[in-house]
């Protein structure tokens, strides 16, 4: 159920959009509003999940790629911004990153596209802490998670960041 209604959210949200992103940010918060601090911070695990699983060569690659180079904190954004379009096209995305993204991101030689969306994730963080009165980094559930994903993301860069220059010939 809370799995469910997280991609209910975040579908209604991405739909309502338009593909505009400030606007996304307001229907997501508006949606977390009606949801208990509890829930909120369940998401907020749950997303961290979410990105651990997408912490892949592959993915890590196909932002590359889209993005046109690495930026610190890039890979995170990417994947909040792939989450963000919605539960189909995130476990498109992550059953085949390459071939998915490359046929659904229509990039042209020469854009640079905005492939990344921190105020999504800093929407369910601030809206958590708005709600609770807590800092969702004292919370030892999602801290733990948190670090999972911070040390996936780490074995995944210490391979990945020394093929870049492959990917650019």
């Amino acid at each position: 159920m809370l799995i469910n209604n997280f991609w209910d959210i975040i579908e209604k949200s991405y739909q309502g959009s338009e593909g505009i992103q400030e606007k996304q940010v307001e229907l997501l918060k508006a949606a977390l509003e009606e949801e208990t601090s509890d829930t909120i911070k369940r998401y907020c695990i749950y997303l961290m999940g979410l990105l651990k699983k997408a912490s892949t060569e592959e993915f890590w690659a196909c932002y590359y790629l889209i993005n046109g180079g690495y930026e610190e904190w890039g890979f995170e954004d990417f994947r909040y911004w792939v989450i963000a379009h919605g539960r189909d096209f995130w476990e498109a995305s992550l059953a085949n990153p390459v071939e998915h993204l490359y046929n659904n991101v229509n990039i042209k030689i020469g854009d640079n596209p905005d492939v990344t969306f921190y105020e999504f994730w800093a929407i369910f963080k601030n809206t958590y802490e708005a709600k609770s009165d807590n800092e969702l980094n004292h919370s030892f559930e999602w801290m733990k998670v948190y670090e999972e994903v911070q040390n996936k993301e780490f074995e995944v860069e210490k391979v990945m960041r020394p093929k870049a220059h492959d990917y650019e010939n």
